[in-house]
């Protein structure tokens, strides 16, 4: 089914974009999207590290899919647990 909304996107329009913290510093690329019960993880590949961010309201700033690029909060946090 074509996405019908202008802010709706599907999940495979995810991989590949930048994660950025929100000062703008990149944080890495998503490489897959995974679907649970509690909700969608997102995992964000940085240098030879992955790491799992939240798919939620709580963590997702911003998703720009034309630009490429997602806006998460408390990046820097989650990129070092």
């Amino acid at each position: 089914m074509p996405v019908s909304e202008k802010n709706e996107f599907y999940n495979k329009d995810l991989i590949g974009c930048s994660v950025l913290s929100e000062q703008n510093q990149c944080f890495g690329q998503i490489t897959r999207v995974l679907e649970s019960k509690s909700g969608a993880l997102l995992e964000v590949l940085n240098n030879q590290t992955t790491y799992l961010v939240p798919f939620s309201n709580s963590f997702i700033i911003s998703v720009n899919i034309d630009n490429k690029f997602l806006v998460i909060k408390n990046l820097e946090e989650i990129a070092s647990l």
